[in-house]
């Protein structure tokens, strides 16, 4: 039976003339042009000789040759001509097409060989006596490729055809049509056929003059019309490509597709029409990208595993069945296969041939193999789904290692190599145990998917193998198998039992800790029976307490554990956590260090350098003087050198890297960021207190909290060093709680998606309003406790501000430390962060409020009362009877001569007045050089140890009558009054 033809894309006229890559057969003679001398040729050596060699290279036309042009010629001359394929046995292939052609099935029927060398020549004698016959063995370099390594079916055709010339049949022709690479092959036939190469032709490629007829006869034959220049025009292009006659096929067919899709019929071709595909390189890459698309893309790799099997080593042509191609490297089912041969024989690339009630595949044409390899090579999933079939084909050959795993593929192998190839891949059961041990020993994600492909070949067939892994004298071996029984099915619980023996008994670590990891993952209610027990045994007990912390850290609690023993495992738990933590902990450290240095620096400025100035002006009434901004400004340098680069700084630093590294060791221990916990535990947060308050009593001058505690002592009666303590204590103690309740309060305020501007106000307005509000509260609390006006109402009043500002300092470090990794924490409830924020904007308003209603506006330096002093000037206000509270005013005079000042009228026994530095009561005189005088007035404390808890009022007035005194001249006495100054 003859091929089918390459179908068009419509019926009718719009069926392309041309033949694509399928040959032309006799019914075609009137479209078959171009090689009319070759025809001719071929005829006369017929009449010559006997044989006949018709040769050429691939994709000449050698088959188009003989049926459509040299067999209606032999047919009009009374010869009957025949065509044989020799494709699976060379004798049988023979006999059959020949009892086909000329309905003689005992042709076929005849199965002994030397029957068959006897009777076969006989028959056709007889058959040619009626007509002379011609039989053509086309594609005979398929005979030297498909039966090479099957000498006696070659010798046995060879024999055959021996018998057949030696009958001198003079009616009988043999014709031989091959490659002519395969030329020289012939020899082996010279023996029974002497005169086998005497007479041939040797086919090449079209003239000018045959690829113009070659064009234009079909286009003629179908009534179709075309332009002159169109013809020229591509006679010219196909030059390049030597008149191939494959090339012109495809260009025509193509071109000819193109315009009935874009114009419909009737057809005419122009030279704008092949101009518009990019003439003929343009054509044929269209070609190929329209042959490889309609199928989906999982199907790519059957095309190109089929395309493949098609062509031999020996780049000839393979004709295969479907059963045959189902046992390529690619693993696919019948249906799938059939679909995919399906659409390549109808884009015209595979012919399809019935031969004894089976189908027949095989590439279209010999010129496809050049297109097919080219597209194949410079496919790069292709070639390493090839190399990866090759590689694993190879290495399983060589059973070595089964004994050896040096000889199994690495893990990074499976996963680049042959994972991604896994579901496609055709495996026979060497091949699935070699990628299976593999798997097993390099511990491959893939492994279970091995697993299932071995477990193809028989049932529990990986559970089998890897208990005999299990039992492997090498500790690698056993580690790979014990860390690979997780992934895999254990429905019999086999590889969990032992699992728990080679966690419990292996003399191995590495070994140990993959048959836990298996463990927990396989475990059920029997194994973990098992386990308990094992608890109870002193021997098994460390290994087995490691086992239940692994249960415990994937999330498994098994019931009837003792209770002591699962805090020892989640004790375990937690060492493991921080242990693999360590770069994670490590790294924030470095983190913390920076930013908390960097906090240090912002508190400083921001915070430290008004909270020393707002001391500064509070305490010290004496720095007011003519000069007063000059010793401001001289006392706030020394207190910023002798306090931020060796107290703040460094401790910033230290403290910022112990929170990260405490942060980070809870984030770990409890999978979670928890920074309550971070200050509730933390040691260096309590030492930090301490540290702080002794720095800043011994380093700065805004306190006399030691004279006071010396003061305290000696009226109590105590050792100077008991209330030292005793003040440390209380004073640590407040600044650690302060700090504590401040981070809890910060960390609701701060979420996640907080910026870092808003992160660091609400750390400032946190760590700044709640202690300072606090502090005035209490230290105004000190009348209200009972606490007497004197050392101990100044000692405590010093404490609270120390803790203050520590607790201050601590909280605004540690909310930006903590801050940096607000990422890492869970997401808190939107209405606990709403209430958390409300009370920060809360507290804020109260420092506000009681900050500015406590200070009036005559409290600091430059925002005091001015008065103008001509003869008297009362002077009258209230302040608080503690003696950091100060009342500042300035006094001017018209006149810029000199002038005296002497009290009139004041209360000098509750309050005291400062002019220029020098302390004023009644009856001392005052003389100035300047006109322009700067006062304050503070609270004069009593010394006396209270009788009782007498409730004063919160503020004491005061009142001063300043007058102006005369100032003698002429040599007089410069004072007028005894005491003056």
């Amino acid at each position: 039976m003859r091929p089918e033809r390459a179908p068009g894309p419509t019926e009718g006229t719009a069926t392309p003339p041309y033949k694509f890559l399928n040959y032309f057969e006799e019914e075609d003679q009137a479209s078959f042009a171009g090689r009319e001398d070759e025809v001719q040729e071929a005829l006369a050596g017929l009449t010559r000789g006997r044989t006949y060699v018709v040769y050429s290279r691939s994709g000449l036309g050698k088959t188009s040759l003989l049926l459509a042009g040299l067999f209606p010629r032999l047919r009009q001359r009374g010869f009957h001509p025949v065509r044989v394929r020799l494709l699976e046995s060379p004798v049988e292939d023979f006999c059959a097409a020949l009892a086909a052609e000329f309905q003689r099935p005992e042709l076929a029927l005849v199965k002994e060989p030397a029957e068959r060398q006897e009777r076969v020549p006989h028959l056709l004698e007889e058959l040619s006596a009626r007509w002379p016959l011609v039989i053509v063995l086309d594609q005979f370099e398929e005979f030297f490729v498909r039966f090479r390594d099957r000498p006696a079916a070659r010798a046995d055709l060879v024999a055959l055809l021996g018998n057949i010339y030696q009958e001198h049949a003079t009616n009988i022709r043999l014709v031989f049509s091959l490659r002519e690479d395969y030329y020289a092959e012939l020899e082996d036939l010279r023996a029974e056929l002497p005169e086998l190469t005497r007479y041939g032709l040797r086919l090449l490629p079209l003239t000018a003059y045959g690829a113009r007829q070659a064009i234009v006869r079909p286009l003629q034959h179908s009534h179709l019309t075309y332009e002159e220049s169109f013809v020229n025009r591509l006679v010219d292009l196909l030059a390049d490509w030597n008149f191939d006659p494959p090339v012109l096929q495809i260009v025509c067919t193509e071109l000819y597709r193109d315009v009935v899709t874009r114009r419909g019929l009737p057809v005419h071709l122009t030279r704008e029409d092949l101009e518009r595909l990019g003439g003929v390189d343009g054509i044929l890459r269209g070609y190929v990208h329209r042959v490889t698309s309609g199928l989906a893309a999982e199907r790519m790799l059957l095309v190109r595993v089929v395309l493949d099997a098609l062509i031999s080593s020996e780049r000839t042509r393979y004709a295969l069945r479907a059963e045959d191609l189902l046992t390529g490297p690619v693993r696919a089912n019948y249906t799938e296969l059939r679909a995919v041969l399906d659409h390549l024989t109808e884009q015209g690339l595979l012919r399809v041939e019935q031969r004894q009630g089976e189908r027949w595949y095989e590439l279209l044409h010999e010129h496809l193999m050049s297109i097919v390899e080219s597209w194949l090579s410079t496919d790069v999933d292709y070639v390493h789904f090839r190399t990866t079939y090759n590689l694993v084909a190879t290495l399983s050959e060589d059973t070595q290692w089964r004994s050896n795993p040096r000889w199994l593929l690495t893990a990074p192998q499976l996963a680049e190599r042959v994972a991604p190839w896994k579901d496609r891949l055709r495996l026979d059961e060497t091949q699935a145990e070699f990628l299976l041990r593999s798997g097993l020993h390099g511990e491959a994600d893939s492994v279970a998917d091995w697993s299932a492909r071995f477990d193809e070949f028989g049932e529990d067939r990986s559970v089998k193998l890897v208990l005999e892994l299990l039992d492997h004298p090498e500790p690698p071996v056993r580690r790979g198998a014990a860390a690979s029984c997780g992934r895999l099915r254990d429905p019999s619980g086999q590889l969990a039992g032992r699992c728990l023996t080679l966690a419990l008994t292996d003399k191995e670590e590495v070994v140990r800790r993959a048959a836990r990891k298996s463990f927990v993952a396989l475990a059920g209610s029997r194994q973990l029976a098992m386990l308990r027990d094992a608890l109870g045994g002193p021997e098994q007990r460390a290994f087995a307490l490691e086992l239940l912390a692994d249960l415990l850290e994937a999330g498994r609690s098994p019931e009837g554990i003792p209770e002591r023993w699962l805090r020892h495992a989640q004790a375990l738990v937690r060492a493991r956590r921080i242990e693999r933590e360590q770069p994670t902990i490590r790294m924030r450290m470095m983190t913390g260090a920076q930013v908390g240095t960097l906090a240090g620096l912002l508190w400083v400025l921001l915070i430290g350098l008004p909270t020393g100035a707002y001391w500064l002006c509070t305490t010290h009434p004496e720095q007011v003087s003519v000069r007063w901004p000059d010793v401001f400004l001289s006392r706030m340098l020394w207190l910023l050198i002798d306090n931020a680069p060796f107290v703040f700084f460094p401790w910033s630093l230290i403290l910022g890297m112990s929170v990260a590294r405490r942060a980070a060791i809870t984030a770990a221990a409890r999978g979670r960021e928890d920074w309550n916990a971070v200050v509730l535990r933390s040691g260096t947060l309590m030492f930090s207190c301490v540290l702080l308050h002794l720095v800043l009593v011994m380093t700065t001058e805004v306190t006399n909290i030691q004279e006071e505690e010396a003061e305290l002592a000696r009226q109590l009666g105590l050792l100077r060093g008991s209330v030292f303590l005793g003040v440390l204590v209380v004073t640590s103690f407040v600044a650690w709680l302060l700090t504590v309740g401040l981070v809890r309060l910060g960390s609701r305020c701060i979420t996640s998606g907080t910026n870092s501007s808003s992160m660091l106000l609400i750390a400032a307005l946190c760590s700044l309003v709640f202690p300072y509000t606090l502090d005035m509260f209490l230290s105004m609390g000190g009348w209200w406790m009972g606490i007497q006006p004197g050392a101990l109402q100044s000692l405590w009043a010093s404490s609270l501000e120390l803790a203050a500002v520590t607790a201050n300092y601590q909280a605004f470090i540690i909310l930006t430390v903590l801050a940096t990794e607000r990422s890492r924490r869970p997401q808190a409830p939107r209405s606990t962060t709403l209430r958390a924020r409300v009370t920060v904007l809360l507290g804020t308003l109260a420092f506000t409020i009681v900050f500015f209603t406590v200070h009036e506006a005559g409290t600091f330096l430059g925002m005091g009362r001015k008065y103008q002093l001509v003869r008297e000037t009362p002077i009258a206000g209230r302040v608080w009877q503690n003696q950091r509270d100060v009342e500042y005013f300035s006094l001017e005079v018209a006149s810029n001569g000199p002038f005296a000042i002497s009290i009139h009228e004041g209360d000098s026994a509750r309050s005291r007045l400062i002019l220029s530095g020098k302390e004023l009561t009644n009856g001392t005189l005052l003389l100035s050089g300047w006109s322009h005088l700067t006062g304050a007035i503070a609270s004069r404390p009593a010394l006396d140890k209270p009788t009782g808890p007498p409730r004063p009022p919160l503020r004491m007035d005061y009142h001063y009558l300043l007058r102006r005194e005369p100032i003698l001249q002429g040599g007089q006495a410069s004072c007028t009054r005894t005491g003056g100054h």
